[in-house]
C-alpha cells in the first residue's frame, strides 16, 4: 500500500521534473545561440571589412624591401628608410586592423601584435646585419622574403582558427 502511494505521487513528480529540465535547456540554447551568434558577427564585420589592411600590409613591406634587393650598393640610409617605412606600415596595420580584436578577443590581439613585432624585428635585424648582403637574390629571399611569407601565413591561419 505504501509502495502504490510514493508509486502515485513519484509519477507526477518526474513529470514535473522532466519538464522544468526541458524549458531550461530550451532556455539554455537560446541564450548560447545568440551569444554565439553575436561574438561571430563582430568577427565577421571585423574581418570582411578590415581583412585588406592586412593584405596592404604585407604587399607593402614586401614592396619596401624589395627596393634593398635591387640597389647595387646598399647605404645605411636606404636601410633606415625602409626599416622606417615598414615601421610605420607596422603601426598602421596595428591602429586599422589589429587593434579591432581588442572588442573580440584580447588574445587574438596580444598574438596578432606578436607575430607583426616579430616580423618587423626579423626585418629590422636582418636589413642591419652587416654579413648579410641582402642585394644578392639568394640572400634576400632567405632572409627577407620567406620571412615575410611565412608570417603572412602565420597570421592567416591564426585568424582563420580563432575566428
Amino acid at each position: 500500500m505504501i509502495l502504490l502511494e510514493i508509486n502515485t505521487w513519484l509519477e507526477p513528480t518526474c513529470d514535473i521534473a522532466t519538464i522544468i529540465i526541458a524549458v531550461v535547456n530550451i532556455f539554455w540554447v537560446i541564450y548560447v545561440f545568440r551569444k554565439n551568434s553575436q561574438r561571430d558577427k563582430l568577427k565577421s564585420l571585423v574581418l570582411d571589412y578590415n581583412i585588406k589592411y592586412l593584405y596592404e600590409f604585407y604587399e607593402n613591406v614586401l614592396s619596401n624591401t624589395e627596393g634593398i634587393k635591387k640597389a647595387t650598393a646598399i647605404t645605411q640610409k636606404l636601410k633606415e628608410d625602409t626599416d622606417k617605412k615598414i615601421q610605420e606600415q607596422a603601426k598602421i596595420l596595428e591602429q586599422k586592423f589589429i587593434d579591432l580584436f581588442l572588442s573580440v578577443n584580447r588574445d587574438l590581439h596580444k598574438e596578432l601584435k606578436n607575430q607583426i613585432d616579430d616580423l618587423t624585428g626579423k626585418i629590422s635585424e636582418s636589413l642591419f646585419d652587416p654579413g648579410i648582403n641582402l642585394n644578392v637574390s639568394q640572400m634576400y629571399d632567405e632572409k627577407i622574403a620567406n620571412i615575410i611569407s611565412l608570417s603572412k601565413s602565420k597570421i592567416i591561419k591564426l585568424l582563420l582558427t580563432e575566428c
